[in-house]
């Protein structure tokens, strides 16, 4: 899938394939009924990334929706694609801290050592959080 599809979950699994959810899909125009995985970590290999695909059937890989059906508040997950196995996020996939937030001097090193690859990854995230920001407002005034 590009950066900036849409997907919304029938299921989301674990890397295992074990069930963490499964429900009716968000309906969402233009968003693509898919089964999720949900790690704890970022998987940012692309052949990592297939061998979760061919074992879950996953089309995405995600950190947060695991747990939330673990905590039995999830009621349904929209994802929009922002990386894929054909554009790595290098060392901005050590960016992120185990509380969700930002290390910066990561990103910092990362804009030096691999502009190309975080420019591209900050393009890329973009469209996905303003297709995603679209799909929320649609949601949220009653529209899908």
């Amino acid at each position: 899938l590009p950066p900036g599809a849409l997907v919304t979950a029938t299921r989301v699994v674990s890397e295992r394939g074990k069930t963490l959810w499964e429900g009716e899909p968000v309906a969402v125009d233009g968003a693509r009924p898919a089964v999720i995985c949900s790690t704890n970590r970022v998987v940012d290999d692309a052949a990592e990334r297939r061998r979760i695909a061919e074992r879950t059937g996953a089309v995405a890989v995600e950190m947060e929706s695991g747990e939330l059906a673990a905590r039995g508040l999830l009621a349904g997950s929209v994802r929009a694609i922002s990386d894929t196995p054909a554009s790595r996020l290098g060392r901005l996939a050590a960016a992120v801290n185990v509380d969700g937030g930002t290390n910066w001097r990561v990103v910092a090193a990362a804009v030096v050592t691999q502009p190309v690859t975080t420019i591209r990854t900050a393009v890329h995230t973009r469209r996905a959080l303003a297709v995603l920001g679209s799909a929320a407002s649609a949601l949220a005034e009653g529209r899908r």
